[in-house]
């Protein structure tokens, strides 16, 4: 059977059809996600993003303009992981927010001049302004960062994470601990199952009971909180 006789029938309400057309073009999918292998984020998320923009251009394709498929699904794939990634980012800060945040950024920006990077305690002295609120405006404004950035005591912040009992710094472990200990439960929970038991995001999000993205997006808020806790 042809795609445009199997879009047309998946437009009419045939659920085979349409999950046929989807799986005819999981490929291009990838292709897509491969235009976003510079972001930081999983691309299972967003393969999972451009399966709903796939979806969406099944349902809006328009038979009679003589199109290809793959032609007009490809951009609306692009459009649905721009738009998740828009609508990903912090895209108003409250007043507040950005006037704490200026404030970090010139501390912060201070500091790396002199050829060091910043603490959480640091830039609260410097500012005025709390640790909790140093955190609120970094979290509120900054980009996530690799797990692959070096943190300020050497090594990477994954290396931090998921030290075993076999490294023997105890100083460090007890920091994490600590640390751990003050995120919220389901952000800890996330961590624990991501980083101590090797759990995908998607294994993670079942024993959670809530999406992949909803995961992807608990553990990138965690991270950048352990981070300003561990430098603090």
């Amino acid at each position: 059977m042809n795609s445009a006789k199997l879009i047309a029938q998946a437009q009419g309400g045939d659920r085979a059809a349409r999950e046929q057309v989807i799986a005819d073009n999981l490929k291009l999918a990838w292709h897509v996600v491969g235009r976003f292998r510079n972001t930081l984020y999983d691309p299972e998320e967003l393969f999972q993003i451009a399966c709903l923009g796939l979806i969406k251009a099944v349902e809006r394709f328009d038979l009679e303009r003589g199109l290809e498929f793959s032609t007009f699904a490809v951009p609306c794939m692009i459009g649905e992981i721009r738009q998740f990634l828009r609508k990903d980012q912090p895209v108003h800060l409250g007043r507040t927010l950005q006037e704490n945040a200026k404030l970090v950024q010139q501390a912060a920006e201070k500091m790396r001049a002199q050829g060091r990077e910043p603490t959480v305690g640091e830039l609260a002295e410097t500012s005025g302004l709390s640790r909790d609120a140093i955190v609120e405006a970094m979290e509120a404004s900054q980009k996530v960062r690799s797990l692959s950035e070096p943190t300020s005591e050497g090594g990477t912040l994954e290396q931090v994470v998921a030290a075993t009992e076999e490294s023997g710094q105890w100083t460090e472990k007890i920091a994490i601990s600590q640390a751990l200990a003050e995120l919220e439960p389901r952000q800890r929970a996330v961590i624990d199952m991501r980083f101590f038991h090797d759990l995908t995001q998607t294994e993670a999000a079942r024993r959670l009971g809530i999406s992949q993205v909803q995961v992807c997006r608990l553990e990138r808020r965690a991270l950048i909180a352990l981070r300003a806790r561990l430098q603090g």
